[in-house]
């Protein structure tokens, strides 16, 4: 499947033809994505990058949709939409972005164009987001798009900084 978001901005659904592709764009964006991402430290060769596709794409549990972002032609990240909670009206949203596409707008056209489609096709109220209240970008993005902090968990992800909460966001939908 394939989503136009804009001329520069398309979504192609995530499949393990992308593994590739994935462990190149990791590799050179390892720095930053190991900070806020603990599955970063686990994906380095092309058979790794598969087990992060499978372990989306084949998800039985939350049933997301995962896709990997073209801008301007060229790979550049993954969006997911990670759940549908039908019952509470909520949608869980996440993203990351090569350092090639950051800073352009690129997931808060995304996270604009799929939240009416969302509230449209699935009757969701509210994104939900998940950052590290040390992800300075992410919660730049959150926010732009609208979101407000309703909550902070604590941190149950390898990563280094184990210290720092995981802080949830919500985006209510215009109707």
């Amino acid at each position: 499947m394939k989503i136009d978001i804009n001329a520069d901005i398309s979504l192609l659904s995530l499949t393990l033809d992308d593994a590739q592709t994935i462990s190149i764009l990791v590799n050179q964006n390892r720095d930053d994505l190991e900070r806020f991402f603990p599955w970063a430290k686990n994906l380095h060769t092309r058979e790794e990058a598969e087990a992060y596709i499978s372990d989306r794409i084949f998800d039985e549990v939350n049933k997301g949709k995962w896709f990997v972002i073209k801008f301007r032609g060229v790979k550049s990240g993954i969006f997911g939409i990670k759940s549908i909670d039908k019952v509470n009206l909520t949608a869980e949203l996440g993203y990351w972005l090569c350092a090639e596409a950051r800073g352009r707008g690129v997931t808060n056209i995304i996270i604009k164009s799929l939240s009416g489609f969302l509230a449209r096709s699935h009757l969701i109220e509210t994104i939900v987001f998940r950052c590290l209240e040390k992800n300075s970008a992410g919660i730049r993005v959150i926010e732009k798009a609208g979101g407000e902090l309703v909550d902070a968990i604590e941190n149950d992800m390898d990563i280094e900084d184990k210290l720092q909460k995981i802080n949830i966001y919500h985006l209510k939908i215009a109707e």
